[in-house]
């Protein structure tokens, strides 16, 4: 084979590979898109939880608490 056939082999093999990384790579940002999702998901639930036993904690704090004069 010549030079020249060697190196576009060389180059088509380059490509390939860095085709294939960048699949693998943008498999994984998907994965971890779904994750922070999910994760994103249980925070405001999280988050709406606490907004809502705070509010408890607050009416039970005020009824407890003597009234200023």
């Amino acid at each position: 084979m010549s030079n020249l056939t060697v190196n576009i082999n060389e180059m088509l093999n380059a490509i390939a590979h860095s085709d294939e990384q960048q699949k693998q790579t943008l498999a994984k940002l998907a994965d971890a898109n779904t994750e922070i999702q999910t994760l994103n998901e249980k925070l405001k639930s999280d988050n709406l939880r606490m907004g809502a036993e705070l509010e408890i904690t607050r009416e039970l704090q005020q009824k407890i608490l003597p009234k200023p004069e």
